[in-house]
């Protein structure tokens, strides 16, 4: 039997039949247990200008563990307080040094697509960048499919007037996650709706994230 693939989850509970990417925000306390899988980042809701270099240089070593599977969630947040030119900075050094592990990156952003684009088109990154929790228009969209991310779709698709219920149609398969984030849902739940919207049977899309988890993150 296909595992189901979560591909970030704050829920620390582990499930039967799910692999689930386990997030972690590297400058708050955090346990790592063996065997299961983990991103781990800092997150620019709490970027510290003082303690930065410290904050980095932990990430930096942690990151190596093989618990960890990506660097994550980083990103760009117009709508919260930290200083703009910081998150970028911090986004860019998150990002080579993912570059340098040769592990994926799970992304939030808000209101700063442009912004994260550019910055992969500066830096060139080879690594898989992975824009989590999509629920933005059709534009957006485009342009992120243009420049080679992975969308992942979260519980959001679950509501038939969002942009993830309505656009999900235009993602190929091959660049499509799902995830449940912070809700309280079942991944299960979303492959079935999707999997209805799609109008494909639900062991079919297991199977493409699976082969896709399979692409990005061995």
């Amino acid at each position: 039997m296909q595992n189901y693939i979560d591909i970030h989850s704050h829920n620390l509970e582990f499930q039967d039949n799910v692999t689930s990417i386990k997030n972690i925000i590297a400058n708050q306390p955090f346990n790592i247990e063996q065997n299961h899988c983990y991103s781990i980042g800092l997150h620019p809701w709490y970027l510290n200008f003082d303690s930065k270099e410290s904050d980095l240089e932990n990430l930096s070593k942690v990151c190596r563990l093989h618990e960890i599977k990506a660097i994550g969630e980083i990103g760009l947040d117009r709508l919260c307080e930290t200083n703009f030119e910081l998150q970028i900075e911090m986004f860019e050094r998150q990002l080579l040094l993912a570059e340098q592990i040769n592990k994926p990156v799970i992304i939030h952003c808000v209101r700063a697509f442009s912004e994260i684009i550019s910055i992969k088109k500066r830096l060139k990154p080879k690594v898989p960048m992975i824009i989590h929790g999509f629920n933005q228009n059709k534009q957006v969209l485009s342009e992120l499919l243009r420049h080679q991310f992975y969308i992942s779709i979260g519980s959001t698709v679950m509501d038939i007037n969002s942009n993830a219920f309505y656009l999900l149609d235009k993602i190929p398969k091959e660049q499509l996650f799902f995830e449940t984030d912070d809700s309280k849902n079942h991944v299960s739940k979303i492959y079935e709706i999707a999997a209805l919207r799609l109008k494909v049977p639900e062991y079919e899309l297991i199977g493409q994230i699976n082969f896709n988890f399979d692409t990005v993150f061995n």
